[in-house]
């Protein structure tokens, strides 16, 4: 029988064993070792906790001091994505200067004390991981999880670093045996695109396979591109394909920072050749919205306050052998470029520069792709018989070259030549901005009907076959793109009129649309468009390669009907029309001239480049990759328009613009 006294000695006994095993050493290392895994995550994101905590020795940086994410706010979210429970892979595709790699050590640092739990990171050489691991992730854990680490100097070597809670394994790509020894929390693959394969899987298939059962285990995908469709390529394909927006300091709208939008055309000697000096110190940026000049010293500021904004679907980029891919659900992609760097070697300016040595004084194939992968952070890819950015550039009237030409004496000079007159769009989305320096023969307008959304490109032709693009347009329906074209006056210099007081504008009334897609839809609109406005706009549809009857003729005139009354459809061989427009117009700069703004927008550079022509096939190739092509099909029309009515419109009484001599340096 228990009484009541040898109750209270047996409660006595129990509080003294409990109290001996608290002071034990085994009770002690339990409750750390919980306390590791148990520690509830703060909510302060990594990169605050980074700023506060993170020490960068000489060795770690080219700079000692404390971390500051304000020299790369753009991989503010980036780091911090290990508390977002709903992203299992983040693909950063990334030019030199952008601190990435960085970022992720410190959640390498920041892990053992608030997400516990195996990581691996891996980079493509051996020898450069034992650098990274010596250098930069072993004094970062030693400073800031120091707690975790234990008295055992064979827990920490180059390649493993055991903690209390979780160990951390740093590896060069070609070794298997990190992929198939332990799960994993997080995994990082550092410069991915060039990890060495030795295996019948892939780096990124083997990281993959260990976190079949990570309910919360995060891959990271960081790299410089390489080729259009490489690994890093497919990997931010496949996800959110993020881009840094930051504000304009005129207007405040969002703006992305790339090589297009800059000013450095005025940074030329006397004798037309690169001032790089000048180029260095002033070039400046030009916003897209409002047209502000935006100098380099307001760049820090812009840059801190930018945001991370995931490309719209009808933007996305697209894999070069496949159509549109949606962002795949907890899948985070980014590409980030050196334009946003703060690095006093990255200026706008010095850019600018960079990129002329590259592409444009002493460039080659090499120095080009060197440029597009390292500082662009976009994959390279291969340009023969490819419309390229420059061939655009060469494009735009008032351009300056210089050419080397022979005296009659036998000598060689180099000399100076403006082509064209410079000038500006009429509208720019949809808004008036300036009249035309000339007085077209007509204006006409090329449309192309896709899903939801009908693109236009305005034209304004002189008498000897020469165009001008004066506006680029999108509607929502064909009926909207007709009554907004009725009413869109185009404003012409009053110069040009032969009575000073004369101030009449003119109308894109006629034209050629696209009727591939719901031909039914487009015939309707035009027969519509030609009853209430008395416009002439027909529709055109593109033959095959080896369709026979389009191979004995570049286009013809059908008939079709819709809703019982006729309409006039014009077939052409599509092959030779992309011919006449890519090659001729646009690459070789053939009579007649096609002429482009200076304001010319990035859309135009980006669709007008996604086709290239396979040598091998005979056929041009749209690369899905660089998005849709519809403002090329567009542009292409113009080649049909011409063909038809080139005899016409020689006949039309019109005023070139007036080149003045003085623009010739």
């Amino acid at each position: 029988m228990i009484t009541a006294a040898s109750d209270l000695f047996g409660y006595a006994a129990a509080a003294q064993q409990q109290r001996q095993l608290a002071d034990s050493f085994e009770h002690k290392w339990l409750i750390d070792l919980a306390t590791g895994h148990f520690k509830p995550r703060p909510r302060e994101p990594i990169w605050q906790w980074a700023d506060r905590e993170v020490w960068l020795s000489e060795k770690m940086s080219a700079k000692a001091g404390r971390y500051d994410s304000s020299k790369t706010p753009w991989a503010r979210e980036i780091q911090d994505l290990p508390r977002n429970p709903d992203v299992r892979e983040a693909a950063i595709m990334k030019s030199s200067r952008t601190g990435i790699t960085e970022g992720w050590l410190n959640v390498l640092r920041w892990m053992p004390d608030h997400w516990p739990g195996n990581a691996l990171y891996a980079i493509n050489e051996r020898n450069l991981a034992r650098q990274v691991s010596k250098r930069r992730i072993i004094p970062g854990i030693e400073t800031n999880a120091k707690t975790q680490l234990t008295d055992d100097p064979n827990d920490k070597s180059l390649s493993t670093i055991a903690l209390k809670n979780m160990d951390i394994i740093v590896s060069g790509s070609g070794s298997a045996g990190p992929f198939m020894e332990m799960w994993y929390r997080l995994i990082i693959l550092d410069e991915l695109e060039n990890h060495i394969q030795t295996q019948d899987t892939t780096t990124e298939q083997r990281a993959s396979s260990r976190q079949t059962d990570v309910d919360d285990g995060l891959i990271v995908k960081i790299s410089k591109p390489e080729a259009a469709g490489g690994i890093i390529d497919l990997a931010y394909i496949r996800g959110t394909q993020k881009r840094y927006h930051v504000p304009c300091p005129r207007c405040e709208r969002r703006i992305i920072l790339q090589r297009e939008g800059v000013v450095y055309t005025h940074c030329r000697n006397n004798d037309g050749a690169w001032d790089l000096e000048r180029v260095v110190n002033e070039s400046y940026r030009v916003c897209p919205h409002c047209n502000g000049r935006i100098d380099e010293v307001e760049k820090e500021s812009m840059v801190d306050a930018g945001i991370w904004i995931p490309t719209a679907l009808k933007d996305r980029r697209r894999p070069p052998d496949g159509g549109f891919v949606p962002p795949e659900p907890g899948v985070e992609s980014y590409h980030i470029s050196d334009w946003y760097s703060l690095h006093s070697r990255a200026t706008t300016g010095e850019m600018i520069k960079s990129w002329l040595m590259m592409n444009d004084i002493q460039p080659t194939e090499s120095s080009k792709k060197y440029f597009c992968t390292n500082h662009d952070g976009w994959p390279w890819e291969d340009t023969t018989y490819k419309i390229t950015d420059d061939s655009i550039d060469a494009l735009k009237a008032g351009r300056t070259e210089q050419r080397e030409i022979t005296t009659a004496k036998g000598e060689k000079r180099v000399i100076t030549q403006t082509f064209g007159v410079p000038y500006r769009l009429a509208y720019k989305d949809g808004e008036f901005r300036a009249r035309l320096p000339f007085r077209p023969a007509i204006i006409t307008g090329h449309a192309d009907k896709q899903l939801n959304v009908i693109k236009a490109l305005i034209f304004a032709w002189m008498s000897n076959g020469d165009r001008y693009l004066i506006d680029i347009c999108r509607f929502d329906d064909e009926d909207t793109m007709f009554d907004t074209l009725a009413e869109r006056p185009y404003f012409i210099e009053k110069s040009y009129w032969a009575d000073p007081d004369e101030d009449e504008p003119m109308f894109a009334l006629s034209g050629l649309i696209d009727a591939n897609y719901r031909p039914s839809e487009v015939y309707r609109a035009c027969l519509r468009a030609h009853s209430l406005h008395g416009m002439h706009w027909w529709p055109t549809k593109g033959e095959g390669e080896t369709d026979k009857s389009a191979n004995r003729k570049l286009w013809r005139e059908t008939k079709d009907k819709s809703d019982q009354s006729d309409i006039a459809v014009r077939m052409f061989y599509d092959h030779e029309i992309k011919n006449n427009f890519y090659l001729t117009r646009i690459q070789q700069r053939g009579s007649p001239r096609l002429w482009l703004p200076d304001d010319l927008p990035s859309v135009i550079y980006k669709e007008w480049t996604s086709e290239s022509y396979d040598e091998k096939e005979r056929a041009w190739v749209h690369n899905k990759a660089k998005g849709p092509n519809d403002y090329g099909d567009c542009g292409k029309s113009t080649e049909l328009f011409y063909l038809e009515r080139a005899n016409e419109i020689k006949n039309l009484d019109c005023q070139p613009p007036r080149f003045d001599n003085s623009m010739v340096a």
